[in-house]
């Protein structure tokens, strides 16, 4: 079977992890496996998540065989990441993909969902539809309340509409949250909706203390900025450093970020990173005291899962899939600063628990492999929907 792993673009972070995955794993069962992307760019060929996760794999970018291409890239006014391909790539992939030349589409995440039901219309491939975080949950969460009522009610009825759609016309869904399978089987026809979580690369052996500093790492935008954590640093009883990396959407978020950090007195304990590299990422992982993340994940965090692989706790708000409050995670309510530095302060205090929570939380994590996902994603497509892409 030809299969096509449908994505935006190869940007830093869980795609270049998920695609090469699955790509691998499916590739290893026999099946002719493409990394197909809407828009060029990203990822360079001499990066190291490139090397780390993509060498060997076949890429193709849909904007190269298109002309006029660079004219969609444009960011939309008010919104953080959409640009003119999310609005027009639906068009143009349907346009340069042929007919039946790929037998199977995995869409990656709900918008590219969107260009695979119109290949899938145009060009009666059918797809599979990972569904993150559906579109009506973004818009609530992240932009209904900067809207009047007048306006917010029609957007969140049409991006309702949008979930439907592409929910019902997919082989099958595939979410990363019982919260979201649930919601999404209340609003569709259709019910064979499947949970799978990501997957993470369990180390063999934890170290032996966690470390004197505390991280936080992911993609930030303007849904998920970390400044909250320097309220939450301010309020300890001891003081420890913070570190934070990742990329961000937008530079002005960093910018505010250490502006903030110098305004509540805490330049010299807290350290702003930026973007690292995969080797980094386990190291900080390894020693860090916990980790830290400033809002609810609906959906399996990923950092979240990558950091108990390392055994570092986690403290996030409200929690996230998999894990477990007061065992391996601790989760204040969300906004609750003072109950957030409670929790902090007590990992902090304690090496010891911090250690046996983290080791509770790499119990969960080797449950939980990139190759357990792959394994289970296969079955799923095998039996639930007949795709014979399963072989033992």
């Amino acid at each position: 079977m030809k299969i096509a792993i449908l994505a935006e673009r190869m940007l830093p972070g869980s795609i270049p992890k998920v695609t090469s995955a699955e790509a691998r794993y499916l590739v290893k069962l026999g099946h002719d496996v493409e990394i197909v992307t809407i828009m060029e760019g990203g990822l360079h060929s001499d990066s190291y998540q490139f090397q780390e996760f993509l060498d060997g794999i076949k890429i193709r970018e849909l904007s190269r065989e298109f002309r006029m291409a660079k004219l969609l890239d444009f960011k939309l006014p008010f919104f953080a990441f959409l640009s003119g391909y999310h609005v027009l790539g639906p068009v143009l992939a349907s346009h340069i993909i042929k007919n039946r030349e790929y037998d199977l589409i995995i869409a990656l995440n709900t918008v590219t969902a969107l260009t695979a039901y119109q290949v899938y219309k145009r060009r009666n491939i059918p797809y599979v539809n990972y569904h993150w975080d559906p579109f009506s949950y973004i818009f609530t969460k992240v932009y209904a309340s900067k809207l009047p009522g007048l306006v917010s009610s029609p957007l969140f009825r049409i991006t309702s509409w949008f979930d439907r759609l592409i929910v019902e016309n997919s082989v099958i869904t595939i979410s990363l949250s019982e919260d979201h399978a649930t919601f999404l089987r209340s609003l569709t026809r259709k019910r064979d909706i499947e949970v799978v979580y990501l997957g993470c690369f369990p180390v063999e052996h934890l170290k032996e203390k966690r470390g004197d500093y505390l991280l936080a790492i992911d993609r930030w935008d303007r849904g998920n900025m970390p400044h909250i954590l320097l309220d939450v640093l301010a309020k300890l009883e001891k003081k420890i450093p913070l570190i934070v990396a990742g990329f961000c959407s937008e530079k002005w978020i960093e910018e505010s970020f250490l502006q903030l950090r110098d305004q509540k007195g805490l330049t010299s304990y807290v350290k702003w990173l930026g973007p690292v590299s995969e080797t980094e990422l386990e190291e900080l992982y390894s020693h860090a005291r916990a980790w830290l993340h400033p809002i609810e994940e609906s959906s399996l965090s990923m950092p979240a899962l990558e950091a108990a692989a390392h055994g570092c706790p986690i403290v996030m708000p409200r929690g996230t899939p998999l894990f477990r409050n007061e065992v391996n995670s601790f989760f204040p309510a969300e906004g609750d600063v003072e109950q957030y530095a409670q929790y902090v302060d007590r990992l902090v205090g304690d090496e010891r628990l911090a250690w046996s929570m983290g080791c509770e939380a790499w119990k969960v994590a080797k449950q939980n492999s990139w190759e357990s996902h792959a394994e289970q994603l296969c079955r799923i497509l095998n039996e639930r929907a007949q795709l014979p892409i399963y072989s033992k």
